[in-house]
């Protein structure tokens, strides 16, 4: 069976994932993909915001994403599968999931790597985190939410960074990028206005082995809280 490759896209409250996901939908590589919304309460308010196109499918999934991902993702996604192989609802060869502002990742990766629908059925293509120039540090400073969007990333965004215009602003964008790098040396970090369909969308395969050893714990904890989390700017294990 072949697997479906899931993108799970990620970053913290005002990053602007709403916004890339609007400007990349409109091209036709996007075809034929199924995008999630996690968002709380009955009605998403990122699913207000995205465009909706003719032969895609769009699903909503109602509830926090940090509190009840794994259940209700996997639910989003067995009621696509089954609506696609019974032709009563449009079929898809790839899943975007957009989380919420303020979901720690983990619990949804750790779905995806140690359930056997979720393995028997996608393979998990990449994290992208989306990381605001403007409000990105004072962010990854004050919550490990943030710290972790950006620890497990494969590709980050840096949004805003336009509107470093003066050389204040510059130096503390520069600054930002540093930080980033040196916290995820594994991810390759990127200006948004660069990004396309292929780069978001067309990560290699993630391997949970190949992840630095302080994630690997994190990916195991059993559904109680994770581990405390260190400062987030400690040199990389691997480095």
């Amino acid at each position: 069976m072949k697997r479906i490759p899931i993108t799970i896209l990620t970053g913290f409250l005002g990053a602007g994932k709403t916004t890339l996901l609007n400007r990349l939908i409109s091209g036709s590589e996007f075809r034929d993909t199924a995008v999630i919304v996690n968002e709380f309460g009955e009605v998403g308010i990122d699913s207000l915001l995205i465009a909706q196109a003719d032969e895609r499918a769009f699903a909503m999934s109602v509830g926090c994403l940090c509190c009840t991902v794994s259940g209700d993702v996997r639910l989003t996604l067995l009621r696509l599968l089954e609506a696609a192989e019974s032709s009563t609802g449009p079929a898809f060869d790839r899943v975007v999931i957009e989380t919420t502002g303020i979901a720690d990742p983990l619990p949804l990766l750790q779905a995806f790597m140690t359930n056997d629908f979720m393995l028997s059925h996608f393979a998990l293509n990449g994290v992208v985190t989306l990381v605001d120039a403007v409000n990105g540090a004072d962010a990854i400073g004050r919550f490990p939410e943030a710290q972790r969007q950006v620890a497990v990333a494969d590709l980050v965004l840096v949004t805003k960074g336009d509107l470093a215009r003066d050389p204040a602003s510059q130096r503390d964008l520069d600054a930002l990028i540093r930080q980033l790098r040196h916290a995820n040396p594994n991810a390759a970090v990127v200006p948004v206005r660069e990004a396309t369909a292929e780069m978001v969308f067309s990560r290699a395969a993630a391997d949970p082995l190949a992840k630095p050893p302080d994630v690997r714990e994190w990916l195991r904890f059993d559904g109680g809280a994770p581990p405390a989390q260190e400062p987030f700017t400690r040199p990389h294990p691997l480095a």
